[in-house]
């Protein structure tokens, strides 16, 4: 008999590490899905910066208005998402990620489902993200739970903002 999936907050030292696999995964991940662009990548995606950022975890996402919501089949980690205050009422989904092995499961839709209810018993009114525009399953997702396209919202980059899709969803109307 296959264990179910569980949702549970990353906080003990073992769930933060298995968070930090799981960014590593999708570093890699990502390398792949966009290899066709690897010049563009290296102009724009400083991944050092990200392995810090890594190391550091929880890092920024350890407060009373952020937090790790991760996916797990019995011990083993499939997935994970954060969200992080931006002032104003403003959460932004970040960090989500599926590991290869658990991507078609529904896995991705629990975890979105799961943090936008978790931003929403915070007291945020609006969620928002961004991600790449090769991320397909992602951004078909989003808009599936009621994310519609925004203008870019932080201070990245104007090489590196015209390279991502920024989304936004009222968490009071959404699908979650």
């Amino acid at each position: 008999m296959e264990c179910a999936i569980e949702l549970s907050f990353a906080k003990s030292e073992r769930d933060i590490e298995a968070v930090r696999s799981l960014m590593r995964e999708y570093l890699v991940w990502h390398q792949i899905r966009y290899s066709e662009s690897r010049d563009q990548l290296e102009k724009h995606v400083d991944y050092k910066a990200h392995e810090l950022a890594i190391d550091r975890l929880p890092g920024e996402y350890d407060s009373p208005k952020s937090c790790f919501l991760m996916a797990r089949r019995g011990h083993d980690a499939l997935g994970c998402v954060a969200v992080r205050d931006l002032g104003e009422g403003i959460a932004e989904m970040r960090r989500m990620f599926v590991s290869p092995q658990a991507q078609g499961s529904g896995v991705g839709r629990r975890l979105a489902t799961g943090i936008m209810k978790i931003a929403s018993a915070l007291g945020y009114a609006t969620m928002r993200l961004n991600t790449g525009p090769l991320q397909t399953e992602a951004v078909n997702l989003y808009q599936k739970l009621g994310f519609k396209a925004v203008e870019p919202y932080n201070d990245l980059p104007p090489a590196l903002r015209e390279r991502l899709v920024f989304m936004e969803c009222d968490l009071m109307s959404a699908e979650a």
